[in-house]
């Protein structure tokens, strides 16, 4: 990191480093080191899923550095790529997370048909577009009300 960020910084460039599924170690030392401009929170909801409390108590203070997101849901036992909703995760309190958090881009699933059980391709898309929207419309309604 330290090699890249002279190169990343010039070209306005920032890294976003990934939660692990057993422990945020690595992406603790990163975030320990270098400044919010230049390292970020990829959150991967799978892996969180792993950690006591979902993860989500190692995100809630470090969400002014979430930069990216890979959506997706499991049963906390095995890293299934599973569409959200269908699994363990705490959807609720992460889309607040996310809301209050200044992450404005997109909705970003990391999803895998292999364990859904859903007989077609088009039928997996259709789900994983209804759990998109939906996360979208979550994070809307969570988002902090300005005063006008």
């Amino acid at each position: 990191l330290d090699e890249l960020q002279p190169f990343a910084k010039s070209h306005g460039v920032r890294i976003a480093l990934e939660n692990v599924m057993k422990t945020p170690f690595f992406v603790n030392l990163g975030l320990d080191n270098y400044g919010p401009d230049y390292i970020g929170i990829c959150y991967d909801s799978g892996h969180g899923n792993f950690l006591k409390d979902s993860g989500l108590a190692w995100l809630e203070p470090r969400k002014e550095r979430l930069i990216a997101l890979h959506l997706h849901d499991n049963d906390g036992a095995s890293d299934q790529h599973n569409i959200p909703f269908t699994g363990r995760v705490d959807w609720d309190r992460l889309m607040r997370i996310i809301a209050e958090s200044p992450y404005d881009k997109a909705v970003n699933l990391e999803c895998a048909i292999h364990k859904t059980g859903l007989a077609t391709e088009t039928d997996f898309l259709v789900k994983s577009l209804e759990a998109a929207k939906k996360i979208e419309a979550m994070i809307e309604k969570a988002k902090p009300k300005t005063s006008a």
